[in-house]
């Protein structure tokens, strides 16, 4: 028997019920296309909220900007278009710019840190490794393979 075999078999419940979560399928409804979607449809886990406050606030500055100079366009309280657009007034093309810019700059920070932490996940997965590796190592050199020594490995694992 060799080490590895004898280190699995120390943890045989441990070992018992991770082959077990393995054996049952997955369970879901293949008719439902949100019973598979809940995870990623869950808002807390991907804080939204982080999000939707400014993108909100820019989006209510637009709509109001909008409708501002659509009613006073409409009331006549502005000069004609050619004239307005001299002068700097916006229409609703400049005025959806806003929700445009806005929608950028939250998404481009939002990738840019899901990007950070996967490699930093990549990271630690790496580092777990080595450590694993290291570990191992150490226990198969500072024990052996010899048969008279189970009794101290055993103990020690």
């Amino acid at each position: 028997m060799n080490f590895v075999t004898r280190l699995l078999d120390t943890h045989k419940e441990r070992v018992a019920a991770l082959r077990g979560a393995w054996e049952g399928p997955v369970t879901y409804d293949p008719s439902n296309f949100f019973d598979a979607m809940k995870p990623q449809l869950a808002l807390r886990a991907h804080q939204y909220e982080i999000i939707a406050i400014p993108w909100m606030a820019t989006t209510a500055l637009t709509i109001a900007w909008t409708s501002l100079i659509k009613i006073l366009e409409l009331l006549n309280f502005l000069p004609p278009q050619d004239v307005a657009q001299q002068e700097g007034l916006t229409s609703l093309e400049n005025s959806l710019t806003w929700v445009q810019i806005c929608m950028t700059f939250l998404l481009t920070f939002r990738l840019n840190r899901a990007a950070v932490r996967y490699y930093e996940s990549r990271a630690f997965a790496g580092k777990l490794v080595e450590l694993c590796r290291s570990l191992a190592t150490h226990c198969v050199t500072y024990y052996g393979e010899e048969e008279e020594e189970e009794e101290g490995r055993d103990e020690f694992l």
